[in-house]
């Protein structure tokens, strides 16, 4: 038996088989960059340590004065690692990580230069009295209820910009310690 094609026929025939070659080529090639970005993205994340600590519970305090303290639970989820050394947010024209420092009996803030160090699998607590996210130089009143975005990046250099409920609380009145 044999098939005879007219011209027409045979160049749309033939444009369809080279449409669908080139679609599964495309195929083929993403499938193929998928599972290079796939590993690279894991590799990434595993040492990504944005992506490793998790926030929990995390609030700022309300207030109308022109500082504020960020707190909440950072939580290790790498076998390594990860420092915070900074954090920012459009609230306040400053933000320090900060820790209570004390000499004779009294205690009082100052910056925490070397960063907020999360050891591997474990947590770190940002609690008033104790290590926190320090917002200077508010550019507006915090008020209960408030959500404010706060930057924070790590050592590797990697960020992640997490959401904290700012709320009414009216302890942890320590005074601010300046540094050099």
């Amino acid at each position: 038996m044999n098939i005879t094609l007219s011209a027409p026929r045979s160049t749309a025939a033939a444009a369809l088989v080279a449409a669908a070659s080139l679609a599964l080529a495309g195929c083929a090639a993403n499938a193929d960059n998928a599972a290079d970005a796939g590993s690279s993205s894991s590799a990434q994340t595993a040492s990504d340590q944005a992506h490793a600590v998790e926030v929990q519970d995390g609030w700022t305090k309300a207030t109308d004065a022109d500082m504020s303290g960020s707190f909440g639970t950072l939580t290790n989820t790498s076998d390594s690692e990860a420092v915070l050394v900074k954090a920012q947010s459009d609230e306040a024209g400053m933000v320090q990580l900060h820790e209570m420092a004390g000499t004779s009996g009294s205690t009082s803030m100052q910056e925490k230069e070397d960063g907020i160090s999360i050891p591997a699998g474990e947590s770190a607590e940002l609690a008033p009295g104790g290590d926190h996210i320090m917002l200077m130089k508010l550019k507006n009143e915090l008020k209960a209820g408030d959500p404010v975005d706060i930057t924070l990046t790590y050592a590797d250099g990697s960020t992640a910009v997490v959401p904290f409920t700012t709320k009414d609380y009216s302890g942890a009145d320590e005074s601010y310690s300046e540094q050099k």
